[in-house]
């Protein structure tokens, strides 16, 4: 990526709300971008509706195009034509773009309890791919810490995502709140094999819990004692494993594309304990938090990698317990 150029990227919206009637809202609109490096242009209509079924229950729905640029780095990506000579072969790519539709459905169980659904459906679609790599799609770059930049792209990929969130949520009420979620989910994308594959950040779920106490003392009662817990389970994300006899034989990193992102990390899990205390101030508060975070032995991977004189692959985990202070002050 040895070059020095610049880019814009511009964008504008129009958006206009109308009441067709007192429990039925609505807002159309269209979204312009335009980048500068390869004139891309993407006009993008949405449209969102908001029913109130009852007082204390709502129905919407929204669908709309969304575009967005590729990693920046993979459009300065150079190519080796010869020997000391490059060429620059992904400027030309357009915007990734997807269609995006949601249903959601929100009801107050209580005066302090809400239950909340969400079904979404995305079709992702000029997603660049390799033909040299028929396995590989941009839209896996991003999980790790590093890129694969990879050359010679065309935008022949696609994309699908779907799922439901689940919410139930108790506001802080008689100092105590919870929170429930649930997110069932699946991500797959075609290379330009055409082969329907899960993606890197298809985890299928994410479970979190949260809830909390505070108690109030001291003589204005500005004063509390906090207590909590939180606690997170997330389905195991698929890899690119790597080719470990061709990786020894080249002296070099070689994935295995045939098996990509067929197998799975272990799942993560993650539970932490809060105790703290806040003070509550003239148009301010003070907080002083400690946390104790635990996360299961070896579900947490932040490094895979290999070595490529003798082909072992090493996995990193995280530390599985540790303490964490915080000292917040909110005006």
């Amino acid at each position: 990526t040895n070059t020095d150029q610049y880019l814009g990227l511009l964008s504008a919206y129009l958006a206009l709300q109308h009441r067709f009637h007192p429990k039925l809202n609505s807002s159309v609109g269209i979204h312009f971008q335009y980048l500068t490096l390869n004139n891309s242009v993407a006009i993008e209509p949405r449209l969102s509706l908001k029913w109130d079924l009852s007082p204390i229950s709502l129905l919407s729905f929204g669908i709309g195009l969304h575009s967005q640029m590729i990693p920046m780095m993979l459009y300065f990506t150079q190519a080796e034509v010869s020997e000391g000579q490059y060429l620059i072969t992904n400027q030309g790519l357009d915007f990734m773009r997807s269609l995006h539709t949601v249903m959601g459905y929100d009801y107050l169980l209580t005066e302090h309890l809400r239950f909340k659904s969400e079904a979404y459906y995305q079709y992702l679609y000029d997603i660049p791919v390799k033909k040299s790599i028929p396995e590989y799609s941009v839209l896996n770059e991003g999980i790790d810490y590093y890129m694969l930049r990879y050359d010679s792209l065309l935008s022949r990929g696609t994309g699908r995502n779907y799922g439901i969130d689940l919410t139930l949520e108790r506001f802080l009420h008689r100092n105590y709140y919870y929170l429930f979620t649930a997110s069932f989910y699946r991500s797959y994308y075609q290379g330009f094999d055409e082969v329907k594959r899960t993606t890197a950040f298809d985890n299928r779920y994410v479970l979190n819990a949260v809830g909390g106490y505070e108690l109030p003392f001291g003589r204005f009662k500005n004063q509390f004692l906090i207590t909590g817990i939180r606690a997170t389970w997330t389905g195991g994300r698929p890899y690119l494993p790597y080719d470990q006899e061709e990786t020894v034989n080249k002296g070099e990193v070689v994935y295995d594309w045939e098996n990509a992102y067929k197998d799975r990390f272990d799942d993560y899990i993650r539970c932490s304990v809060r105790v703290g205390y806040r003070r509550n101030v003239k148009h301010a508060n003070i907080q002083l938090l400690f946390d104790l975070v635990y996360r299961s032995n070896y579900t947490n991977i932040y490094l895979y990698r290999i070595d490529v004189t003798n082909g072992e692959i090493e996995q990193g985990y995280t530390m599985g317990f540790y303490p964490m202070a915080t000292w917040r002050i909110q005006f």
